[in-house]
């Protein structure tokens, strides 16, 4: 275990002299920074009464314009719920915490993970690939570690860098949200819709669900494109097959959710944000079951990983 945490040590410490890496940091700071500009250019100064009353009338306009076309239901449903959402506000006197709070700011950045995750599968696409580019693999092996212990160092670094921008993510959206909103902190109550009822959640804990469940889905990619990377010697393959199935997973999803096979399918688990909003990926599905395939794929892909690393003449 020593050996394990020298390694994550001695890839951190070159993951610190990785300038892409950086600019990647500064990226992210970018996009919350213009979140932030935005959102300061669209902050309401007046009553939020009046301003959720002002939508509520721009939705209903909207919706009495759909209700002759059938191709829109499901967008017609979408805006139904904002409606539920809006109306239930005024009426419980519960201001919209993510238009009007710095923690609001926060959970309105969840939007940032999904750049974060594409980033950190790029990364564990070429972490092996490169040092076979590079010619370092020969030095790596050579050092007194079991190649099982230098490939499992690489994935849990990978897991620690994705922590740490998510953290990154909500200290500066949250430091971005004071400077917009103030120090504000007596909204505690967001609203969510579950089985067509609008439920008060606390907006801290919805927060921490969010990031862990934008998080814990990109272990299984991450996986995914170690395996890759390691089996073909290439980054380019493993970083466009491991977004391809992060991304077009939903698709994928909803093509198949109809069989009973399907709840035991990666992709149709990995939306685990629907749980928090009240609904589930497959039916009558369980946050754990969810999670555990999500973990099971995400061993599935790394044994064959080691066992490659392991047989392949450097």
């Amino acid at each position: 275990m020593n050996n394990i945490a020298l390694l994550v040590k001695g890839e951190l410490y070159k993951i610190s002299k990785y300038k892409k890496m950086w600019f990647f940091f500064i990226f992210i700071i970018g996009v919350i920074s213009i979140s932030g500009v935005i959102s300061k250019t669209e902050l309401h100064t007046g009553d939020w009464k009046v301003d959720i009353e002002k939508r509520l009338q721009d939705n209903y306009t909207l919706l009495s314009q759909l209700e002759s076309d059938e191709t829109n239901n499901k967008y017609k449903k979408q805006i139904d719920n904002y409606i539920m959402l809006d109306e239930y506000s005024i009426n419980k006197n519960i201001p919209p915490v993510e238009d009007y709070s710095a923690i609001g700011f926060v959970k309105k950045n969840i939007a940032v993970t999904w750049i974060i995750n594409a980033i950190m599968i790029i990364y564990a696409s070429s972490i092996i690939s490169n040092e076979y580019a590079w010619g370092t693999i020969k030095f790596l092996v050579v050092r007194p570690y079991k190649r099982s212990k230098i490939l499992i160092s690489k994935f849990l670094t990978i897991i620690i860098l994705n922590l740490f921008f998510y953290v990154i993510l909500m200290i500066y959206s949250f430091f971005v949200g004071l400077m917009i909103h103030g120090f504000e902190f007596n909204h505690f109550i967001t609203l969510n819709l579950k089985n067509g009822q609008v439920v008060e959640q606390n907006i801290y804990y919805v927060i921490m669900k969010l990031y862990l469940y934008n998080f814990i889905p990109n272990i299984s990619y991450v996986s995914l494109a170690i395996m890759v990377s390691t089996l073909l010697k290439s980054s380019g393959v493993a970083a466009a097959i491991s977004i391809a199935i992060s991304t077009l997973g939903g698709v994928l999803a909803a093509s198949i959710s109809m069989y009973p096979f399907a709840k035991y399918v990666l992709f149709v688990n990995t939306d685990l944000v629907k749980y928090i909003q009240g609904t589930a990926p497959i039916q009558g599905g369980a946050e754990w079951f969810s999670i555990t395939i999500i973990l099971f794929y995400s061993t599935l892909f790394f044994i064959p990983s080691i066992y490659i690393f392991n047989k392949r003449s450097m």
